[in-house]
């Protein structure tokens, strides 16, 4: 019996969650009885989850380890995943096809037609609406089987479980926060995408009297600063409890746009020791359900 059989209907989300996490090959996929989250970590200064709640998935069984424990932790290759997941897949020949490469294999077929799969991007045969299907199971092995079908076609992918050393956490919690604001995702992004044109450093700052978030950056060829007063239409909510300024990479605040661009609201909220947190809430058209991504960034720390 599988550890887990997740089944839905309109994949178009869970691409779009996968990729939205991926600016690295490998995600440590964290399956639990509230549905399955990826995380994925770069230089100890930055950290992305994608979560895939179970009340997205229009079917979720899952079995909890016989070893003891709540969850199964192993690590995927996430530009595996994400390719296999891509709409952009095209009938290239007859037969099957497979990818070898380190510890995961892929294997695709066809089925119902003339012909097989190959994954190939530039043209689309998986539609993004709901017609298609998607079925998740993990083996105890931590074997992760994927099966794509779409209109009699389906495409099978196996994904071998690797094993990755422990991700440090970035705990950034509640009572500790400094500031939070909620606003309209893509001011917050069109905000960002000015700033990291400017500089590869760009400083954000919360204040409470005036209540103000505050973006910037200066460079050599210019300098750009975006204010959200707190009483504007594009915040939702403005709480702050301190001053405070800090400075973070451009290249890691770049990570975030994808999941911003796909977002109606998205929350900043910052601690006492400058970590950064970004998150998403993503409209899950076919189900009517909101999905969350999010980002932790620790701040740059300068020296004097």
């Amino acid at each position: 019996m599988a550890c887990l059989e997740a089944k839905i209907t309109g994949t178009q989300h869970i691409y779009m969650l996968a990729k939205a996490v991926h600016f690295k090959e490998l995600a440590i996929c964290t399956v639990t009885s509230d549905g399955i989250k990826l995380s994925v970590e770069d230089s100890g200064c930055l950290q992305a989850f994608a979560y895939l709640q179970r009340e997205l998935f229009h079917q979720y069984t899952f079995k909890p380890p016989s070893h003891g424990g709540e969850a199964y932790i192993f690590g995927v290759n996430l530009s595996v995943l994400v390719l296999f997941l891509s709409p952009l897949n095209i009938v290239e020949h007859g037969g099957r096809s497979s990818m070898e490469g380190g510890s995961r294999r892929s294997t695709l077929g066809g089925g119902g037609g003339s012909g097989g799969i190959g994954l190939r991007t530039g043209h689309a045969l998986l539609p993004s609406g709901p017609s298609n299907s998607l079925i998740i199971r993990l083996q105890e092995n931590e074997d992760l089987n994927l099966i794509l079908e779409e209109n009699g076609v389906v495409m099978t992918c196996q994904l071998q479980g690797i094993e990755m050393d422990e991700q440090p956490y970035f705990d950034i919690n509640q009572s500790s926060l400094c500031y939070k604001v909620i606003m309209k995702a893509n001011w917050l992004r069109d905000a960002l995408i000015q700033a990291i044109d400017v500089c590869d450093l760009a400083t954000i700052t919360a204040s409470t009297e005036p209540a103000f978030l505050n973006i910037s950056a200066e460079g050599i060829t210019g300098s750009i600063e975006a204010n959200f007063n707190a009483h504007v239409d594009v915040v939702e909510s403005f709480s702050s409890v301190a001053y405070t300024r800090c400075r973070y990479r451009s290249n890691h605040l770049k990570t975030a746009l994808e999941a911003l661009s796909l977002a109606d609201k998205a929350s900043i909220r910052s601690n006492e020791d400058g970590l950064l947190g970004l998150q998403m809430m993503i409209s899950c058209e076919y189900t009517g359900r909101t999905a969350y991504v999010e980002f932790r960034l620790l701040p740059v720390v300068e020296h004097h």
